[in-house]
């Protein structure tokens, strides 16, 4: 006897809308990470040489 395993078919268009929110939680994050709070008041003279 062979049983056949109704599979339920996966809605695509709902995995796209979880791949794209997954994704613009980890954007976010990196840009609250990189982005400081406070910018330095004086800079270094090796680097007013690169401004």
């Amino acid at each position: 006897m062979e049983q056949t395993i109704n599979k339920n078919p996966r809605i695509e268009v709902v995995d796209a809308l979880r791949g794209f929110a997954v994704m613009a939680i980890i954007l976010v994050h990196n840009l609250e990470h990189f982005i400081f709070p406070v910018y330095p008041t004086q800079s270094p003279s090796w680097l007013n040489i690169l401004d």
